[in-house]
């Protein structure tokens, strides 16, 4: 099946986490293989889904961990 590019772009995001089954998935990645637009739009997507999921999971810097510990301190004396 030949993807148009609306329809590529629509389903990158399933794509990248790995919600399609296997025909569209291969389906895809033809697509992505011919198509500058597309490739670019999927790296994008790509750095995207990345960044966000290293911000969910760095630990906040140690003067914010001190400010909170202070303050729930403060809160039961």
């Amino acid at each position: 099946m030949s993807l148009t590019c609306p329809d590529c772009q629509d389903r990158l995001i399933d794509y990248r986490l790995g919600e399609l089954d296997t025909p569209a998935r291969r389906d895809i990645a033809a697509h992505l293989a011919e198509c500058g637009a597309c490739a670019v739009a999927y790296c994008r997507l790509d750095a995207d889904v990345s960044g966000i999921g290293a911000a969910l999971y760095e630990a906040p810097p140690a003067r914010v961990h001190a400010a909170l510990k202070a303050q729930v301190a403060a809160e039961f004396r």
